[in-house]
């Protein structure tokens, strides 16, 4: 059987919508609905705090959205893949395991080369590593890729994580970003990279699209009045950068934390 590749669709430009559209076809995924036991509800707030204030003002609207709640691999978790689902609210694909174990299902995020049938599971050695499989980072070499790093990190379609380093106690990850992640060797991950790759590579092609996915226009502040920008009113600028509240938005430090423990 053929490992899953979504492909992008080049439409012929009949319209002004569709001159330089490019989407991901879906078609060869499961057609089937979405487990209602996995999935739930979820509330959109349109970027509104929850004073009802609306701090972002980039957020609103979009189409109606299925939550799929992925699961944690335990220990002793082994199943096989039944189904390759999109998921709208995450750019990589999922698929829905059955635990032989428990009999039971859950959602999982699927890497790359992989198909319906495939075993996913946990294994505690490093004698034969499978993609798709999750381990501890003590037991994955040097130099191999991985995702979905202690559930946290390189969740994104198409990306993945470098191991550079093992010590006695941290290993040293390279993040798609350039960042050096010192994590505990005893974290877990998957063998492999996030599906999807192609993600990165669509052309929405009109604005519909983008209002569908929960976006407003976004004016810049110098176009606007005065009274609802500080960046607004008839002048060439002059101000450093300031948000709609008069705060700095550029140049302010941020701390990042390098080791993630518990």
């Amino acid at each position: 059987m053929k490992y899953l590749d979504l492909k992008l669709i080049c439409y012929k430009p009949n319209n002004s919508s569709l001159r330089f559209t490019k989407l991901i076809n879906r078609n060869i995924l499961s057609k089937i609905k979405p487990n209602k036991q996995l999935s739930t509800r979820l509330k959109k707030f349109g970027g509104r705090n929850n004073l009802g204030r609306q701090t972002n003002f980039n957020k609103g609207g979009g189409s109606k959205q299925l939550y799929r709640i992925l699961h944690k691999i335990n220990d002793d978790f082994k199943g096989i893949l039944c189904t390759i689902e999109y998921d709208p609210i995450r750019s990589g694909l999922i698929g829905c395991i059955f635990n032989w174990l428990s009999y039971d299902f859950m959602y999982v995020l699927l890497p790359t080369n992989v198909t319906i049938g495939h075993i996913i599971g946990f294994s505690e050695f490093n004698s034969k590593l499978y993609v798709g499989y999750q381990y501890r980072l003590k037991n994955i070499p040097v130099g191999f890729l991985i995702f979905n790093i202690d559930f946290i990190y390189c969740k994104s379609a198409g990306v993945y994580g470098i191991i550079l380093q093992h010590t006695k106690k941290w290993s040293l990850i390279l993040l798609p970003s350039g960042y050096k992640l010192k994590i505990n060797s005893n974290k877990k991950a998957f063998l492999g990279s996030v599906s999807n790759s192609n993600w990165r590579f669509r052309v929405l092609g009109k604005a519909g699209r983008i209002r569908n996915l929960g976006l407003r226009p976004k004016v810049r502040g110098i176009a606007m009045n005065p009274v609802d920008h500080p960046h607004g009113g008839r002048s060439n600028g002059g101000r450093h950068p300031v948000t709609p509240w008069g705060k700095p938005t550029k140049g302010c430090k941020k701390v990042y934390s390098s080791v993630v423990e518990q």
